[in-house]
């Protein structure tokens, strides 16, 4: 819901949009999140139980550590498939770097 609205409020503001590059990268960022899945699905099944009595920080700290993970498996996924995102970041990076 939340897409069509920003897609409807994007197109009266600047025109049509390319529906073929957006899907492409929708797509593109669907599978970037596949790895993720299985990753956190092997992860959860390795580490067992959470939930027991006297453990929160060690489940504060499977979450984080699953929380880096993620996110870095989502941006190398991100970089190895080209996802515009990733080089509209690293580009703004570099113009903050120049003198």
């Amino acid at each position: 819901v939340g897409l069509l609205i920003l897609l409807l409020s994007a197109r009266r503001n600047t025109g049509t949009l390319p529906l073929k590059k957006l899907l492409i990268t929708l797509i593109k960022s669907v599978a970037a999140l596949i790895p993720v899945y299985f990753f956190n699905t092997l992860f959860v099944r390795y580490t067992g139980t959470w939930w027991e009595q006297g453990s929160t920080f060690q489940n504060l700290l499977r979450v984080l550590l699953l929380a880096l993970v993620d996110i870095s498996v989502v941006l190398i996924m991100y970089r190895l498939l080209k996802v515009e995102m990733v080089s509209v970041l690293l580009s703004s990076l570099r113009r903050r770097k120049q003198p």
